[in-house]
């Protein structure tokens, strides 16, 4: 690398991948970080935060629709389900439709795969990839063998995060 004048910016990130915000606002970063990548290098970590141990989500999970009813109430579950919810608006304008079929999920097992990418420099692309498997393909990050059956796509995939 040769040597640059640009200012350095150090950003980190506590996040959940079941969040749809975290992922609304990772989108929102990345058009942040291309605008600005003339005048500022970026170094960007992901650090976990467990919905679910909060929330006592068991291992197989359980439908998000049903999760959001149990937590807030079957109106705020209804509405974070419509097409003209806050969060379906948000995820829109960054090019993201979320799949209804999603579960709530833990997510221990995502969040130590980030860990061990994000030491070959690779957790922000990961971080995508879980993203999108989740919350758009609906994909059980929790369950090995769902990972192993749908092989196909970057996260499910038998390569490892350093070749990503």
């Amino acid at each position: 690398d040769k040597p640059t004048n640009k200012m350095a910016i150090a950003v980190e990130i506590i996040s959940d991948v079941v969040c749809p915000w975290c992922w609304i606002g990772k989108k929102r970063l990345d058009l942040a970080i291309e605008r600005l990548k003339d005048e500022f290098t970026f170094t960007v970590t992901w650090k976990p935060f467990l919905l679910q141990l909060i929330h006592n989500v068991p291992d197989r999970g359980i439908p998000l629709k049903d999760y959001l009813w149990q937590k807030y109430g079957k109106d705020y579950a209804e509405d974070t389900f419509s097409a003209n919810s806050t969060v379906n608006r948000s995820a829109a304008e960054v090019g993201i439709v979320f799949s209804n079929a999603r579960l709530m999920l833990p997510t221990k097992k995502a969040h130590m795969l980030l860990g061990h990418a994000s030491k070959h420099g690779k957790q922000h692309v990961l971080l995508e990839a879980i993203f999108r498997a989740y919350h758009c393909s609906a994909r059980n990050i929790n369950d090995d063998s769902d990972r192993r059956e749908r092989g196909s796509g970057p996260l499910w995939s038998s390569r490892s995060p350093t070749q990503l």
